[in-house]
Order: structure tokens, then sequence, then C-alpha cells
């Protein structure tokens, strides 16, 4: 999430939904553990294709995700492409499996 975003909404909306689902699930929570590195242009409008090509290099990871099971959480889905972006990344870092939880779907 951009942090302009947060900075505007005084909040990070997928943050507080991951915080629940650790509480629910009893899983360790790291919201640092892949990070936004680029400042990508809002996606409104924009098709699945633009959009990935878009996120190439935005999301990056300083740690080994090694045999890991990993679950992405974020507030809204629209095509997808920037959690592909991020479980991209966890993969390359070694992740094992990487799934998606999201609130809503558009």
């Amino acid at each position: 999430m951009y942090l302009n975003h947060v900075k505007e909404r005084g909040f990070n909306n997928a943050l507080e939904l991951a915080n629940q689902v650790q509480k629910q699930w009893k899983i360790p929570l790291d919201s640092k553990g892949c990070i936004r590195v680029l400042d990508t242009p809002t996606y409104a409008g924009m098709d699945m294709k633009t959009r990935t090509r878009s996120l190439r290099g935005a999301f990056a990871t300083q740690q080994s995700w090694q045999g890991q099971h990993v679950v992405i959480v974020d507030d809204v889905m629209t095509t997808g492409a920037s959690m592909h972006a991020v479980a991209r990344v966890l993969k390359h870092a070694g992740a094992e499996q990487v799934n998606a939880v999201v609130l809503a779907r558009t």
C-alpha cells in the first residue's frame, strides 16, 4: 500500500484486516516482511496487463521465506495483479506456499 494512502486515510486497511486474521488464526504477523519499494500510479481504469507491467519491481523483501507458508492479506482485490506481484517476490525468496485473503473482490 502506498504510504501516501496511509497518510490520507490515517490507517492501513489491509493491516487492520491482517491484525484480525492474525488474532483469529493465531499465526505470526510480519507487516514489514514484503514492502512496496516503488510508488506506482493509481490503477483505476488499468487492465490486468497494464497493472502487471506497472508493478514490476514494485515490491521487495530482505528476508528468506525458505519453506514457509505465507498468507497475504488485502482489503480489496480487483485484478489480483498486486497480490500476484507480492506472491512472486515471496516465492523467489523461498516461500513454499503463498495464499491470499481478501475482504472484497470487485
